[in-house]
C-alpha cells in the first residue's frame, strides 16, 4: 500500500520549502542537525561519539578518522535535499497534504528538543552518565 507523502524519491522534496514553508524550515531544521551543524543536537552527537573513539585509541582512532569521512560525505546527501525543496520547481502543483494536529505537535516537540540538546547538552550528559554508573 502507497501512503501519501511518504516516498524515497528525492524529487518529492523539489519545491516543499515554497508549498509547505514551515514544514520546509522544521525539515531544514533536522537536516542540518543531521549533518553535524552546531548549536543542533546532531553536532553533540557526532562529537562525542568521535571524540569517545579518539580518546579509546587503538584502532578506534582509525573508526574516529572513517566516521568523520563518513559524516562529510552525509552532509553532501543531507545539503542535497535542501537544495531541493528551496531551488527546484515541484513536479506537480497537486495540493499539499494535511497534516493533523499530532503530527504538528510531534514535530515542534521534536524541534524543541533538537534545538535545546544542542544549546544545553549538559543536562542530557549528566544524566547519561548518572545512568551509565547506576549500571552493575
Amino acid at each position: 500500500q502507497r501512503r501519501p507523502g511518504v516516498t524515497s524519491h528525492l524529487d518529492t522534496f523539489a519545491g516543499l520549502g515554497r508549498r509547505e514553508p514551515i514544514l520546509g524550515i522544521l525539515m531544514t531544521l533536522f537536516l542540518l542537525s543531521l549533518t553535524g551543524i552546531p548549536p543542533l543536537a546532531g553536532f553533540f552527537a557526532k562529537a562525542y561519539v568521535i571524540l569517545a573513539a579518539v580518546q579509546a585509541g587503538g584502532t578506534l582512532t582509525i573508526v574516529a578518522v572513517i566516521a568523520v569521512i563518513a559524516a562529510a560525505a552525509a552532509a553532501f546527501y543531507y545539503l542535497r535535499v535542501v537544495v531541493y525543496m528551496y531551488m527546484r520547481e515541484p513536479a506537480t502543483e497537486a495540493e499539499p497534504p494535511r497534516h493533523g494536529s499530532l503530527v504538528w505537535a510531534g514535530l515542534w516537540a521534536a524541534s524543541a528538543l533538537t534545538i535545546a540538546i544542542g544549546l544545553f547538552p549538559g543536562p542530557l550528559l549528566e544524566a547519561v552518565n548518572h545512568a551509565a554508573r547506576a549500571l552493575p
